[in-house]
């Protein structure tokens, strides 16, 4: 599809939310001749009932997902621009919950190549945004905005997955404009040799970036714009993309962002407000690692199970068993030892379709 269609432009995922979500809940309810409210149950009593039919909540996810690409994301309303194109995979997280992660390919959309930065973040800027709506403008987005799209400011587990304090790379820095974030490229060999300008470069960058974060962690400074915040270092937005690119190994976009919404994760405000639940959308600059990603997932390692297996290659190897009996026996681990979510296992024995084009 890369080589056919070109590369995509958005990256996308929508995580299910069966708590908010009480179409399922009341469904099950109605099954089971229940006549509680949805809406009165506590947050253990839900899980009870979505526990009890995961046939059902996996079919309704399907739907909605389906029913919510069709009439919002491919309608004549163009949330995300036209698109042309599209690729997506269902993942099940540790929770046993279904997402989608999704490729999406629109049409007229700028490559930062050819068209340069000016377009590509004139493009992000709207479709994607992480601001905090305020309650006079739309509450209805502000509170979705607040209940779905936060991140944890503790870290969890998944957070340290790589070894770093947060892999999510939150809290995120603060802009004025919305920039893409590239190494200098030096064709100047001068530049290249002088390793003790490139320290000095680098300290220098270092030092205005520790400014910023610094005044950020004043409470203080929570209610201010990024603009006042830069004011008061006598920093421009200028110098600040600078040291951003010094201290860079690889591209990324960096959005604008106030202190107040460092743990909002970006969103497009259409396709939040109608999906209810979190989301993330990225404009896609490196479709190697985009595509790694997404591949990753339709061959998710699990080793576990690769453990089982090896011992059992291991024991019939031992016991001098034939190639062919060697071959059913590692079938036979494969089978009966792989763990998978009741609603994955769903999927599987509905034969819903775990990714489509």
């Amino acid at each position: 599809m890369l080589r056919q269609l070109g590369i995509p432009t958005w990256f996308c995922s929508f995580s299910a939310a069966e708590h908010r979500w009480n179409d399922a809940v009341s469904t099950i309810l109605r099954q089971q001749n229940d006549n509680r409210d949805p809406t009165s149950l506590d947050w253990s009593e839900k899980n009870e009932v979505l526990r009890s039919n995961p046939v059902t909540v996996a079919r309704m996810f399907e739907h909605r997902f389906h029913v919510f690409q069709k009439e919002v994301i491919l309608s004549p309303a163009e949330p995300i621009g036209k698109v042309t194109d599209f690729f997506q995979r269902v993942e099940f997280q540790q929770r046993g919950s279904p997402h989608m992660h999704c490729l999406y390919w629109v049409e007229h959309a700028p490559k930062l190549d050819q068209d340069g930065e000016d377009a590509v973040c004139d493009f992000i800027d709207k479709y994607v945004s992480c601001a905090v709506p305020r309650e006079s403008e739309d509450l209805e987005l502000r509170e979705i905005v607040l209940g779905v799209q936060q991140h944890s400011k503790k870290h969890s587990k998944s957070c340290k997955k790589k070894g770093t304090e947060c892999r999510f790379n939150f809290p995120r820095p603060p802009s004025m404009s919305t920039f893409v974030n590239a190494p200098n490229e030096s064709d100047n060999l001068e530049d290249i040799v002088d390793f003790d300008k490139s320290k000095r470069e680098q300290t220098a960058a270092k030092e205005i970036l520790l400014q910023v974060w610094n005044s950020l962690q004043n409470e203080e400074n929570e209610s201010k714009t990024t603009e006042e915040i830069f004011r008061d270092l006598g920093l421009t937005q200028v110098q600040y993309e600078e040291a951003h690119r010094v201290l860079t190994k690889k591209r990324s976009i960096v959005l604008q962002r106030n202190p107040c919404e460092l743990w909002t994760n970006q969103d497009n405000p259409c396709l939040l407000k109608c999906w209810d639940a979190n989301m993330d959308i990225q404009f896609v600059l490196d479709p190697f690692s985009c595509i790694v990603y997404v591949i990753s997932y339709i061959s998710k390692a699990e080793r576990e199970m690769g453990m089982v297996l090896k011992q059992t290659k291991i024991e019939a190897e031992e016991g001098n068993e034939s190639a062919r009996t060697t071959l059913k026996k590692i079938g036979s681990a494969y089978l009966n030892h792989r763990e998978v979510s009741a609603q994955e296992a769903v999927y599987r024995v509905c034969n819903l379709k775990m990714k489509e084009c």
